[in-house]
């Protein structure tokens, strides 16, 4: 068993020789209970291993069986990585999302389609719910969303509609996004960030104008108890 491990940035013979020493001068129980210390701390690291390797596993499959169909599947963590410099149509969706699964046949097909013209273009998805840390995540109030980026940055937003009519509305938008030169995604990209901070802007005072209301509500409801507190007072004295 291994009672000790020697670490530093520069071995030396004498710090070697301390080291020695004192591993040998360490009473029976402390060497036992050492060696008992190391020993669990080397299956903690054997078990975080294993796991870290069934992780990659899984993750493996997940874009395997995405592969086969076109469409990539993505996360908080390789966001970056699928989008910067390219490209990239991302839907937003959630497991229980019944409009997310009638977009899924159009998105495998543009995923293919754009493969076999030898697009550019990355066609991704993305569990909205489980990933809230990427560029897009602030535009996807509800699902499915569909957000055209460009070298990473949001340009577009498309709410996926119920229906095939809402199908050839996400097959319109992305033909007409994706035709767009550089120039005129930056006027999307800005026009849709103004959008955005509007949109902000009229929920902060709408949460503004509600908190002044609630707290006129309290005080109107402290002043009915005070009334009620003293006419019950007045009774009292009179009886």
């Amino acid at each position: 068993d291994v009672a000790g491990k020697f670490e530093g940035p520069r071995i030396t013979l004498e710090g070697v020789v301390e080291f020695v020493e004192a591993m040998v001068a360490l009473p029976g129980a402390d060497m036992a209970q050492v060696i008992e210390d190391l020993s669990f701390k080397a299956e903690t690291a054997k078990r975080a291993k294993l796991e870290k390797v069934a992780e990659e596993v899984k993750q493996t499959k997940l874009v395997a069986a995405a592969f086969e169909e076109g469409v990539l599947e993505v996360n908080d963590t390789t966001f970056e990585n699928m989008t910067s410099n390219v490209d990239a149509a991302v839907m937003y969706h959630s497991e229980s999302c019944a409009q997310c699964a009638l977009l899924q046949p159009l998105w495998t097909q543009l995923a293919q389609s754009t493969s076999a013209e030898g697009s550019d273009l990355r066609v991704l998805r993305l569990f909205a719910t489980e990933n809230r840390k990427n560029p897009g995540a602030q535009f996807a109030f509800a699902y499915p969303t569909c957000i055209f980026f460009h070298n990473g940055q949001p340009v577009s937003v498309q709410q996926g509609g119920v229906g095939s009519s809402g199908v050839e509305d996400v097959r319109q938008w992305m033909t007409r996004v994706a035709k767009l030169s550089e120039a005129e995604m930056d006027l999307e990209a800005r026009a849709l960030t103004k959008g955005l901070a509007a949109k902000q802007e009229m929920q902060r005072r709408a949460e503004q104008e509600r908190l002044i209301k609630l707290k006129k509500a309290q005080e109107e409801e402290k002043r009915k108890t005070k009334l009620e507190e003293r006419k019950t007072k007045r009774k009292g004295k009179r009886g």
